[in-house]
């Protein structure tokens, strides 16, 4: 089902429905998202443990001037394991994703999109498949790319101070600034 008004999830969650208002994962709880469908995002989610995307697209609305928000704070780990696709719904300004822990990349061979704006001072790690960030990306922190997986950087923004890690592949199309310094690169 769905998640709606404040609530903190301390244990294990699967959410195969939409998510309205303020959910905050705590530190040693897990949310899983799943489902073939559309998971609405009408708030802001905090995530301060682990958050498994399996399957369905995330779409961000704006409501009465609110944005949506995905925060992944230090500490905490946002993996991606389905083709699946976040996506800017009603304005362009919808959603945005902050994140200062691990962002991961995993299990399937395909693509995954980042379709908002996304914003990162701790660890992108793509290891399997692909990420394609077609929202922009501004990246003060690491990006690492294994073998076989691609990552994908349309419009990026890369800031003093980042590093990568490449043994796969990294696309830059668009307006990409800044300046790449890595292995492997």
């Amino acid at each position: 089902g769905g998640l709606s008004g404040n609530c903190t999830i301390a244990g294990s969650v699967t959410l195969t429905g939409s998510i309205s208002g303020t959910v905050t994962v705590a530190s040693g709880g897990t949310l899983v998202i799943d489902g073939n469908v559309v998971h609405e995002q009408h708030g802001t989610l905090t995530n301060a443990g682990t958050v498994v995307w399996k399957a369905g697209s995330i779409y961000g609305y704006k409501d009465s001037g609110v944005a949506s928000a995905i925060v992944n704070q230090a500490g905490a780990v946002f993996e991606v394991q389905g083709d699946t696709s976040m996506v800017v719904a009603n304005f362009a300004d919808a959603l945005s994703f902050t994140n200062a822990g691990t962002f991961r990349r995993t299990t399937s061979t395909g693509q995954a999109t980042i379709s908002c704006p996304f914003t990162s001072t701790g660890t992108v790690a793509v290891q399997t498949g692909t990420l394609y960030f077609s929202g922009g990306v501004t990246n003060a922190g690491t990006v690492g790319v294994s073998a076989g997986a691609t990552v994908n950087l349309n419009g990026a923004s890369v800031q003093g101070g980042s590093a990568a890690s490449v043994a796969g592949t990294v696309t830059l199309t668009g307006n990409v600034s800044g300046t790449v310094n890595g292995t492997g690169l």
